[in-house]
């Protein structure tokens, strides 16, 4: 661990934090050599006294970790053992700031630790870090926070923690979008389809949100009752073709009554040939939607498919989105009421039930709006 030095004033910190993000902008945009190039940086600054490099290198320590962190195919840098000598860096200024624990360096520590163990799937501890360390004035600090407590299923909470960001500045399209996720699953539809509606009439969206938004008004009109069919019309046009929005209208429809619908789904075999996994959360997503699928064509014995499912659903709480995991239970609870295993069924959709029943705060037990219909009992 580095010897404790002399501590830099906090206005000095300040400018070589604006410095080296200035300079970070010049570097490679290619993920390879955009890690090379930090990596040989890091080497360098290492060399150096600790007194005048121990902050550079705790930035380039962090910005590392970023990149891992959009970048996980990349295999140089492990996020835990980086994120640990960032901490080692902080240990070695007694750095105390708010008492020990909630100086403004900590916090952009442990935020990052947050991110990284969501992707892991380890949402509770993902909030809790991100609660711990918290900045209240920062509507960053709130978006995160809405985000991790939505994963959570308290639904409520993160609608309250998406309104502060926005009152806090955060931009008004990045705010409701998570509002308005919240609020689909919390089975408030008319709300969230306003929102929807009125931000995309400003026709001012950035393309990525606007897609967003319209995804989230199409999957709200479903929940509402239109056609499905019309659904999946939109699921194969172009602008939604793409992994995220196959796989979840997938299961969407896979939850209805009809089905006629599912029978022009577009088919997994497209994703598995154009677009491979480029997360491990990905990977496991879809791994989990190609189960069930699978579980409706395959010619496996039924008792093989239903092991098969059991083993997917058991991943249901590792999923990176609340989405994929309520869509996920309720699409296999209507998979085994057509194949009438009744016990199997009760067991997945009370479990939908009482997710639903958190995320409305007991307002519903079917947030999706798509089960209503099913029923534990044979009849």
């Amino acid at each position: 661990m580095p010897q404790p030095v002399k501590r830099k004033p906090k206005s000095q910190l300040r400018e070589q934090k604006k410095q080296f993000f200035m300079a970070l902008k010049g570097f490679p945009k290619d993920p390879l050599d955009r890690q090379k190039l930090l990596l040989e940086q890091l080497s360098r600054l290492q060399k150096k006294d600790l007194k005048e490099s121990w902050h550079p290198q705790y930035l380039t320590v962090l910005a590392l970790v970023v990149h891992q962190l959009f970048h996980p195919e990349l295999k140089e840098m492990d996020i835990d053992k980086g994120l640990r000598y960032a901490k080692s860096l902080l240990q070695s200024q007694k750095t105390k700031g708010e008492g020990h624990a909630f100086s403004s360096l900590y916090q952009d520590l442990y935020l990052l630790h947050s991110q990284s163990l969501r992707l892991k799937g380890q949402h509770f501890l993902a909030a809790w870090f991100s609660a711990v360390y918290f900045r209240e004035q920062s509507a960053g600090g709130w978006l995160q926070l809405g985000n991790r407590l939505l994963r959570l299923g308290y639904g409520k909470l993160s609608c309250q923690a998406f309104c502060k960001a926005r009152e806090l500045g955060a931009p008004e399209h990045v705010a409701f979008l998570g509002h308005t996720r919240a609020l689909r699953m919390m089975g408030q539809y008319d709300l969230a389809l306003k929102i929807s509606e009125d931000l995309l009439r400003k026709k001012l969206l950035p393309r990525t949100y606007q897609l967003e938004f319209e995804w989230q008004k199409a999957c709200l009109e479903l929940s509402m009752g239109a056609d499905p069919t019309h659904f999946v019309g939109r699921l194969r046009s172009r602008e939604f073709r793409k992994t995220g929005y196959i796989l979840e209208g997938t299961l969407l429809i896979l939850t209805h009554r009809q089905k006629s619908a599912a029978k022009k789904l577009p088919s997994l075999t497209y994703l598995r040939k154009k677009s491979p996994p480029k997360t491990p959360h990905e990977k496991r997503f879809r791994k989990a939607v190609e189960a069930l699928v699978q579980c409706y064509q395959s010619e496996q014995k039924l008792p093989d498919r239903l092991c098969q499912l059991g083993q997917a659903l058991a991943q249901c709480p590792d999923f990176f989105n609340l989405e994929e995991e309520l869509l996920y239970w309720a699409a296999a609870a209507r998979f085994l009421k057509r194949i009438r295993a009744y016990q199997p069924l009760a067991i997945t959709l009370t479990h939908y039930h009482h997710l639903s029943l958190k995320l409305s705060d007991g307002a519903t037990s079917d947030v999706l709006g798509t089960t209503k219909d099913l029923t534990m009992e044979s009849p």
